[in-house]
C-alpha cells in the first residue's frame, strides 16, 4: 500500500510536491491555506493532488501566503524563502513561518 502512494507522489507535477511539503513544513492545515487563498479546502486539495493547475493570479498568492519564490515552486530551483520585504500581496498571513 505505501509502494502506491509513494508512486501516486512521484506522479504529481513538482509544483504539486511542493506545495504539499511546503505545507507540511508550516505545520498548516489545507483549511487553513484554503481561507488565506479565498478558496475552498477542496480546491486547494486539486492543487496538492496535481489535479488542478494555478494560474499566475493563483501563483502569486501562493508566493505571498507561504513566502516562497515562483521559481521555486515550479522548478525547485532557487531559494524557496523571499527576502523580507519581498512581498507584493497585501493581505499577507502574519502567523506563517518562515521555511529559512
Amino acid at each position: 500500500m505505501a509502494l502506491k502512494k509513494e508512486k501516486r507522489e512521484r506522479d504529481k507535477p513538482l509544483w504539486a510536491r511542493q506545495l504539499t511539503a511546503v505545507r507540511t513544513l508550516t505545520g498548516r492545515s489545507q483549511t487553513d491555506i484554503a481561507k488565506d487563498l479565498g478558496i475552498s479546502q477542496q480546491g486547494y486539495s486539486l492543487y496538492e493532488k496535481g489535479e488542478r493547475e494555478p494560474d499566475i493570479q493563483m501563483l502569486v498568492r501562493i508566493r505571498s501566503v507561504y513566502n516562497i519564490s515562483i521559481d521555486w515552486l515550479l522548478t525547485g530551483t532557487g531559494a524557496h524563502s523571499l527576502p523580507s520585504g519581498a512581498e507584493s500581496h497585501p493581505q499577507t498571513n502574519p502567523r506563517r513561518p518562515s521555511l529559512q
